[in-house]
């Protein structure tokens, strides 16, 4: 029987100019109020060597926090509920299709470990 690949929620951050116009002057993207910052989620089944320049890794499937470089003080269930709040339908939709369901979250609100069931 072939060993199950864990699946894991891959959030990448892209810094951007506030306001692109204003680049010009000497500096302006070290001032952290004019940088504004895109966000980039996906779910995968199994982690590959460009997947690790990520910003923040969740093994889904063991609930561990593989890699956090932005909210170094939260831990899984934490990250977990602040990615499934921002886009429920779309994480729901793409762990379906490695295999986990999202069961009902307002039966199980003390914690994520109720949100997340093998299929």
């Amino acid at each position: 029987m072939a060993k199950q690949k864990s699946a894991f929620l891959i959030a990448q951050y892209f810094a951007k100019p506030r306001h692109p116009e204003q680049t010009y002057r000497s500096g302006y993207m070290k001032d952290e109020s004019n940088i504004s910052w895109d966000e980039t989620v996906n779910i995968t089944s199994g982690l590959k060597d460009k997947d690790l320049t990520s910003a923040v890794i969740l093994d889904i499937s063991n609930k561990k926090v593989v890699k956090n470089n932005f909210n170094t003080d939260k831990d899984f269930d934490e990250l977990f509920d602040y990615y499934f709040n921002a886009q429920p339908q779309e994480i729901t939709h793409a762990l379906a299709k490695v295999g986990i369901t999202i069961v009902d979250k307002e039966e199980n609100k003390e914690t994520v470990d109720g949100l997340l069931k093998d299929v």
